[in-house]
């Protein structure tokens, strides 16, 4: 099963955050204080991606989570 495409909408906001993005992958996590959500993005290689603008990550994490739900989800970004 293919992951689903990053929608046009959010883009802009994923190329801002994680300019060379090839994936996303949203994941909730159960901890004692909660629920929190971490996002990782990968490029082509599969390698790890540092955020350029952190600041901006908990609106993209709030989007992803309201436009793809939430649990593990992989996003195709390119």
């Amino acid at each position: 099963m293919e992951p689903p495409k990053l929608c046009a909408e959010l883009k802009p906001a994923l190329k801002r955050v994680f300019p060379t993005a090839a994936k996303v992958i949203l994941h909730a996590k159960m901890t004692t204080y909660g629920i929190e959500d971490h996002l990782y993005a990968y490029d082509h290689l599969d390698r790890p991606l540092l955020p350029l603008r952190p600041l901006e990550m908990p609106e993209l994490q709030d989007a992803l989570r309201e436009k793809y739900g939430g649990g593990y989800v992989m996003i195709q970004a390119a």
